[in-house]
C-alpha cells in the first residue's frame, strides 16, 4: 500500500517524506482527494555521472524554448555580468546592512 500525506504535514516534515519517497511512492493528498506523487528518481544525478539538470530526457530546461526578444538580449551578451555588476549575495548583504544600520 502508498503511503499518504497531507500537503500540510508535507510542509512541516519536507525532508521526512522526501527521504521516505525513496522506499516508495508517497501520494499528497489535499482534504483527503490525492493530487501529486513524490516517487524516488530513476536517472542517476551524481556529479561524477557528468548528467546535469538540463540534459535530463523530458526536463523544462532542455525543451524550452526562449522568447525572440530574450533571445536577441541573450545573443547580443546584453544579459552577461558586466564590470562593476554586483552579485545576488552583495546586494543581499547591502540589504541587511542597511536594515542594521
Amino acid at each position: 500500500m502508498r503511503s499518504k500525506v497531507s500537503i500540510r504535514e508535507l510542509h512541516h516534515r519536507t525532508g521526512h517524506f522526501i527521504r521516505k519517497a525513496e522506499s516508495g511512492p508517497i501520494v499528497v493528498t489535499d482534504r483527503g482527494r490525492p493530487i501529486a506523487e513524490i516517487r524516488r528518481v530513476e536517472v542517476d544525478l551524481e556529479p561524477e555521472a557528468g548528467v546535469g539538470l538540463a540534459e535530463i530526457p523530458g526536463s523544462y530546461w532542455s525543451n524550452r524554448k526562449l522568447l525572440p526578444d530574450f533571445q536577441k538580449l541573450l545573443l547580443r551578451g546584453e544579459l552577461s555580468k558586466k564590470r562593476g555588476d554586483k552579485s545576488v549575495d552583495q546586494i543581499l548583504d547591502d540589504v541587511k546592512d542597511d536594515r542594521l544600520a
